[in-house]
């Protein structure tokens, strides 16, 4: 993987961050266990569909928003959803 590639977790950790949430926020926003999400951002388990779509409805933004974030991360914005 190139160095400056971001993994799942990463994105989702921007993305969260971005949002101004911590990790008991998104749990409380998805009804999901803060060590679930924890491991995503971590890349320890891979993420259900089904468990990606309610994280991105927390968050705000879409799943193509989510996959969309790349290195220069800081810059770009997360687009709410309309």
């Amino acid at each position: 993987m190139p160095e400056n590639s971001l993994t799942l977790g990463d994105k989702i950790r921007i993305a969260r961050k971005r949002k101004g949430l911590t990790l008991e926020g998104l749990a409380e926003g998805t009804a999901m266990s803060k060590q679930q999400i924890a491991a995503w951002e971590g890349d320890l388990h891979d993420i259900r569909m089904e468990s990606l779509e309610r994280l991105v409805a927390a968050l705000g933004i879409s799943t193509v928003e989510l996959l969309s974030i790349g290195p220069d991360a800081d810059s770009e914005p997360c687009h709410a959803k309309t």
